[in-house]
């Protein structure tokens, strides 16, 4: 997608006000978008130590939503050096953390290699969040024109402030939307292969 488009979306989806509170694909779509970038300037490792890991839960749910499995088995292998899985949430936390690390040139290379294994992830994953975009803004799938430049730019039907608004609580309330239909199991004794994650 665009890069233009995102940071436009991004910005929009913020600073919409309270015209409308975020429906749960915009919520999700602005968690997956805001964390690709995170990861994206801050690397694994500065994700884990930054704010943007408080969201984990809701995060592996949005993954599992839109069916990036691969990428949840590896927040969920990297979620393994927590205390039962759980990203600490407390400022002071997060800086003592970032201090262990820094001291563990171990942990270093391991994190080079689930960087490796994340980038090896993401173009599937962004095309998937792709996909959840253009099921939110409505875009039409364009035909392929050989003649065409190179451009993979989005074009908007609208203002993007007619599309947004966000609750005072932003992504705190956000829960991913179940998908019934891909999935007809619930938690408890499911056998589909999902991996599912509680979203509180």
């Amino acid at each position: 997608m665009d890069i233009m488009f995102r940071e436009a979306a991004v910005q929009e989806l913020i600073a919409a006000g309270r015209e409308r509170e975020l429906t749960p694909d915009e919520r999700m779509w602005l968690l997956l978008r805001n964390t690709f970038d995170d990861i994206e300037y801050n690397g694994l490792i500065g994700y884990y130590c930054g704010e943007n890991s408080d969201f984990m839960p809701l995060l592996l749910g949005a993954l599992e939503n839109i069916r990036a499995l691969d990428m949840v088995r590896l927040f969920d292998t990297i979620n393994q050096l927590f205390p039962g899985g759980r990203v600490p949430e407390t400022e002071e936390a997060k800086e003592q953390l970032a201090e262990d690390w820094l001291a563990q040139p171990a942990l270093h290379k391991m994190f080079n290699d689930w960087d490796s294994q994340y980038y090896e992830l993401l173009p599937e994953a962004e095309e998937l969040l792709d996909e959840l975009a253009a099921r939110i803004w409505d875009i039409p799938e364009a035909e392929a024109d050989p003649d065409a430049d190179d451009d993979d730019s989005i074009e908007l039907s609208g203002d993007l402030v007619d599309y947004f608004s966000i609750d005072g609580d932003g992504l705190l309330d956000a829960e991913p939307e179940d998908d019934d239909d891909d999935c007809d199991c619930d938690d408890d004794g499911c056998d589909c292969g999902h991996h599912h994650h509680p979203v509180h």
